[in-house]
């Protein structure tokens, strides 16, 4: 055998062959059907169907939003029957964590946006990069917002968090031992 057919024959022993990495990429590929099938759903959203529980507001935002792209703040708003209004307003412009003084002026601009609309309550999305579990500026970025909002008297429906791999309801019990931390060191 001369050099030229080891060559051709190592060539195409690679070529047969599949790596590790094309694995991967055969998983990671997105299939377009997938996309079909979100969009078939998006159309099929009911904009009067009332979201009356945290799994209904989840699966809305699922469908809405998605998985996470990059870091921003998304508010949604819900009328006096529980339906979503037809405005989403993200903000990519905010600090992490939220400290109080961001946080106070969101609050502000949400009572002066809400005030004689038919707005009952809002919905907050913490879209950011990373798994579903809520990390520490997550925790703090939530308290801070509702504390803000009570003090402004704008009604928080929901927080939810858009991660890597979908969304998911961010419960109260998750940040407001970080508010209430802030209660005890503002006493003290």
């Amino acid at each position: 055998m001369d050099r030229n057919e080891t060559d051709r024959t190592d060539q195409t022993d690679r070529t047969d062959r599949s790596s590790p990495i094309d694995e991967i990429g055969e998983i990671g590929e997105i299939d377009e059907t997938d996309r079909v099938d979100e969009i078939d759903e998006i159309d099929q959203i009911d904009p009067a169907a009332p979201l009356r529980s945290d799994d209904e507001i989840t699966q809305r935002i699922a469908l809405l939003i998605g998985r996470a792209y990059r870091r921003q703040l998304w508010l949604l708003f819900l009328d006096d029957h529980s339906r979503m209004l037809p405005t989403l307003m993200p903000n990519d412009e905010l600090p992490s964590p939220l400290g109080a003084e961001p946080a106070a002026a969101i609050a502000a601009m949400l009572r002066q946006a809400i005030a004689g609309t038919p707005i009952e309550s809002v919905i907050l999305v913490w879209e950011r990069p990373g798994g579903p579990i809520a990390n520490a500026a997550d925790k703090q970025s939530a308290a801070e917002l509702a504390w803000a909002c009570a003090d402004a008297g704008v009604p928080v429906r929901s927080q939810l968090i858009s991660h890597d791999f979908g969304v998911r309801a961010l419960s109260a019990e998750e940040f407001t031992p970080l508010a209430d931390l802030e209660i005890e060191r503002a006493a003290g």
